[in-house]
């Protein structure tokens, strides 16, 4: 580094990978679900809202008796269940896995020092098979509907999503239940730029 209207050259004796970590700290990465903060594979997802809940849950599928011993990958291993009022549905795994992976790719236009409301919207707690527990709560739309604040508890940040993919962030269960069209609509969300923060 060379300071302003100098001629020396400076020399920093840091490694910022060594300070800083491999991935992004949480206020400087981009993602609702920082990729610098340690996560295994999701196994149980579980939301919480005024409208009613439900849960999301990764479960061993049964084998038939003409298949061989160990399954070739993961959605002949495991199957995904919701369990809600009182019922239990099985879902799509490829329906589940785009929803996963719409949540893991979730942008924020920004983040926000404004605590959210006493009173959420709803509570998502996503659980990995470490027993790690990323919970989001989600506010209100702002006034204009243009944005959402959801608070990532365990990054300890307040980010703002367009509404427009804040919408995805709690599905219909439908949605999980049956096979989706392609693109699906979570890629459409994430594709989308409207409502996003320019």
């Amino acid at each position: 580094a060379r300071g302003v209207g100098s001629g020396s050259v400076l020399t920093l004796h840091a490694d910022p990978i060594r300070v800083v970590g491999r991935g992004r700290p949480p206020l400087l990465d981009p993602h609702l679900l920082p990729r610098s903060l340690p996560r295994g594979t999701l196994t149980r997802v579980e939301m919480e809202s005024a409208q009613g809940s439900w849960s999301l849950q990764r479960v061993l599928a049964p084998r038939p008796a003409d298949r061989p011993p160990m399954p070739v990958d993961e959605s002949q291993r495991y199957r995904w269940v919701v369990q809600h009022e009182g019922r239990i549905d099985t879902c799509h795994n490829s329906s589940v896995f785009a929803y996963l992976d719409f949540l893991s790719r979730l942008p924020v236009d920004g983040l926000t020092t404004t605590g959210l409301p006493t009173h959420a919207v709803a509570r998502l707690r996503l659980i990995d098979e470490e027993g790690i527990i990323d919970e989001l709560i989600t506010a209100a739309s702002d006034a204009g509907g243009g944005s959402v604040a959801i608070h990532n508890q365990r990054a300890r940040i307040v980010g703002l999503v367009p509404s427009n993919r804040a919408t995805w962030i709690i599905p219909p269960l439908q949605v999980l239940i049956d096979s989706l069209p392609q693109p699906s609509p979570f890629a459409q969300a994430l594709q989308s730029t409207s409502g996003a923060t320019p």
